[in-house]
């Protein structure tokens, strides 16, 4: 009966494999941008022809329309938010050797979609408008980020940056006299970089300051991470660093910085420096049980069926994720929707049961429906579990040559070698 168990269960992790493999491949061919097909959508009754452009240029088109007294000029700038690629449409006018923009337009994008709808809130879009070919096009310069959505402002702002600083060199033919945007460490870089010195040191000392760090450090992550830079990892997060949504460091050092320091924690020292630290829905749930005062104790039975439900839901959202190439349409996570108040499909029902179960369950979603926590402690028995077998390999020895044991004569009784002598 067990062995037949074990077969059954080999079975369905292989074709669970099997099918996240076949819907990455599935997704990643069919995730192409049709650029005509989404400038129809954005702009209907008009037509589109590729604009006269050099091969190095920014892709350009002519929108045709019959109010339009000659066509418009849209340069196509593509970017990488915090969740995913945005791809826009920059409307400019050329007189000249001179261009402006007159609007900035999301065409599509697989950013969390809590961040987009900030953006479109503050109307970021407008700081754009009569800008300049030849202006910096640098945030915190001459664009100002929206506070809790600053990645997807970079995303954006850099997007519009090389559509239009490509086209002035090679559409105007002008010479670089802009600035170039420089690395520079931010204060958010600065005070995350401190929050995950602060937990390493404590996973390692025990001393008087340990102990307090320990008790201001959930707090600090529930302010910084979760209420003020808003950057909570989650599923979508992770699935999309599997596609290869990955900002280059100088745009987003922010997300360097929490993906390098929790999967590097994880490789490298076999920790998990994320949950209970830098996760700030933890601290949500960790304040709810203890102004409840509850403990309900969960038996081994519940905790066996809850990690067959996180598992299920896991392959569920990579599936949803791989097959669209959208990480936010597999996210389930209730965390946009507690630190930005907007959220999405399920998330509006997740929210309140977990914060519900919070209050009887001691970290209730951390336990049974976290698939941030499941993944990263997965990847820690693995790797574990990698370096054991190699220790395994590089401690066994091929088997020595047997060598001739020398065997010396015990020494005679003086009596007997006289008595044998004479």
């Amino acid at each position: 009966m067990r062995r037949s168990n074990s077969r059954t269960s080999k079975l369905i992790t292989l074709l669970a494999w099997l099918s996240l493999l076949s819907a990455f491949l599935v997704g990643h061919f069919a995730a192409k941008t049709n650029y005509i097909h989404l400038l129809s959508q954005h702009f209907p009754d008009s037509t589109f022809s590729k604009a006269p452009n050099s091969d190095n240029g920014p892709r350009a088109f002519l929108r045709h329309h019959e109010e339009l007294a000659e066509p418009e000029l849209l340069l196509i700038a593509e970017g990488q938010g915090f969740g995913g690629p945005l791809t826009l449409a920059v409307k400019t006018t050329e007189k000249g050797n001179d261009s402006y923009i007159n609007e900035v337009i999301l065409l599509s994008d697989r950013e969390t979609p809590p961040y987009v709808a900030r953006l479109a809130k503050h109307n970021f879009y407008r700081e754009f408008i009569s800008k300049d070919v030849r202006d910096n096009f640098i945030l915190g310069d001459d664009i100002d980020g929206v506070s809790g959505a600053t990645i997807s402002s970079q995303g954006v702002t850099k997007a519009v940056q090389e559509a239009m600083h490509l086209s002035a060199m090679e559409r105007l033919g002008l010479s670089s006299s802009w600035e170039e945007e420089k690395w520079q460490l931010e204060l958010n870089d600065g005070l995350l970089l401190l929050l995950i010195a602060a937990i390493l040191y404590t996973t390692y000392a025990n001393n008087k300051l340990s102990t307090k760090l320990r008790l201001l450090i959930p707090f600090a992550s529930l302010g910084f991470i979760g209420f003020y830079i808003n950057s909570s990892l989650s599923i979508g997060s992770l699935a999309g660093l599997v596609m290869g949504y990955i900002p280059s460091p100088k745009q987003q050092l922010t997300w360097w910085i929490m993906m390098g320091s929790v999967l590097g924690a994880v490789l490298l020292l076999g920790k998990n420096i994320y949950c209970g630290k830098l996760c700030p829905f933890s601290t949500v749930q960790m304040l709810l049980h203890k102004i409840s005062g509850f403990k309900f104790k969960i038996s081994r039975g519940v905790t066996k069926y809850a990690r067959r439900g996180i598992l299920f839901l896991v392959w569920a959202s990579l599936m949803l994720i791989f097959l669209s190439h959208h990480p936010a349409m597999g996210t389930y996570e209730p965390f946009s929707m507690m630190f930005s108040l907007e959220g999405m499909g399920m998330q509006w029902y997740v929210l309140p049961l977990s914060l519900f179960g919070a209050l009887f369950i001691p970290d209730f979603w951390c336990r049974l429906f976290c698939p941030v926590g499941y993944s990263l402690n997965s990847l820690i028995r693995t790797r574990n579990q990698a370096i054991t077998k190699f220790g395994d390999l590089t401690k066994a020895k091929p088997t020595a040559k047997a060598e001739p044991i020398e065997v010396q004569a015990a020494p005679q009784d003086n009596r007997t070698t006289r008595r044998n002598n004479g």
